[in-house]
C-alpha cells in the first residue's frame, strides 16, 4: 500500500514564511530534513512544488489549440496522478 502526503499552506502562510529571518527558515528546514532522514527507509520520493505565482497550466481546447492559464488549477486527482507517474 502506498500513501501520498501533501503538506499545504495558504498565501498567508507563505507570506509569514518569507517574512522569517533566514536563520529561522534554515532552522525549520533542518527540522524537516531530520524528519525525512528519520523516515527515509519508507519514503520513495519527495518533491516541493513551486509557489503559485510561478505556475501556469496548459489545456487543449476543442479545436486542439493550447490554452494557457495562470495558476495551478488542477484537480487533486490530476496532481496525484502526475506525482505518481512512472513510480509503480
Amino acid at each position: 500500500m502506498k500513501y501520498l502526503l501533501m503538506f499545504c499552506g495558504s498565501a498567508q502562510d507563505l507570506e509569514a514564511w518569507q517574512a522569517l529571518p533566514e536563520e529561522a527558515r534554515a532552522e525549520q528546514n533542518a527540522k524537516v530534513g531530520q524528519w525525512f532522514g528519520k523516515h527515509s527507509a519508507k519514503i520513495k520520493s519527495s518533491n516541493r512544488l513551486l509557489p503559485p505565482h510561478t505556475s501556469t497550466s496548459v489545456h487543449f481546447g476543442a479545436n486542439n489549440e493550447p490554452m494557457i492559464t495562470v495558476g495551478p488549477f488542477l484537480e487533486g486527482t490530476e496532481v496525484i496522478r502526475w506525482l505518481c507517474r512512472d513510480r509503480g
